[in-house]
């Protein structure tokens, strides 16, 4: 009867460690699993990062480039306005000069008449 006890009592005890080996194999499974979503999430999360980083280093290229463009644009169209005006005045200083020159031969045919 004690043989008998004693053995229904290694049962439960056999039993009892037997859940609970599998209890902690489905909690080590479990924390794996999550252990491995987190390093997922995390992977995704540095991707995003770079990626954004990336579109931002992108458009303050773009920017700068823009920018760029824009001041020399600016700068060949002033250089355009000064070349026009230097060719202006240029001629008006030559029909100036033309104007004083017929002037003057018009002066010098009176006074030989």
């Amino acid at each position: 009867l004690k043989t008998r006890i004693r053995l229904e009592q290694l049962a439960q005890l056999r039993a009892v460690n037997e859940r609970r080996i599998e209890d902690e194999a489905k909690a080590m499974e479990e924390q794996l699993k999550v252990a491995e979503r987190d390093r997922v999430l995390i992977k995704e999360a540095r991707q995003r990062r770079i990626a954004e980083k990336d579109r931002l280093r992108e458009e303050a290229e773009e920017q700068r480039k823009k920018l760029e463009r824009a001041r020399l644009e600016g700068e060949v169209a002033k250089r355009r306005e000064m070349n026009v005006r230097v060719r202006e005045e240029k001629l008006d200083a030559e029909m100036k000069e033309r104007r004083q020159r017929e002037a003057h031969v018009v002066a010098q045919a009176r006074s030989m008449r």
